[in-house]
């Protein structure tokens, strides 16, 4: 299940002092990511790909969206007992090709 608003919140001001960036957010883009990723998901075992690609945005979480895209898709992952296996850089460069709108969730 996607997670919620409010438990991705409940951790961010926590990432982001451990990360040195300012926990700024759009609600209504984080809400409408997680409104996106549901809709992408055909089951359970795409929730995390969806989640990584709705929320590989500037506009939800500012400075730390490449870190709170990983963290978050990471962190799901591992609650279906799944990993993601792809390193930082190929991540990050992913989720520059995502917000630049090179790339398509499919």
């Amino acid at each position: 299940m996607i997670p919620s608003a409010t438990k991705i919140l409940a951790g961010y001001a926590f990432i982001a002092r451990r990360y040195g960036f300012a926990p700024e957010f759009d609600d209504e883009a984080l809400f409408a990511a997680l409104r996106l990723a549901v809709e992408l998901s055909a089951d359970e075992r795409d929730e995390t790909a969806a989640l990584f690609f709705t929320l590989a945005r500037p506009s939800v979480f500012g400075q730390g969206w490449r870190v709170m895209a990983r963290t978050i898709a990471g962190a799901h992952a591992a609650k279906l007992g799944q990993a993601i296996g792809a390193d930082v850089a190929t991540l990050d460069a992913l989720a520059n090709k995502i917000a630049e709108g090179g790339a398509t969730y499919p």
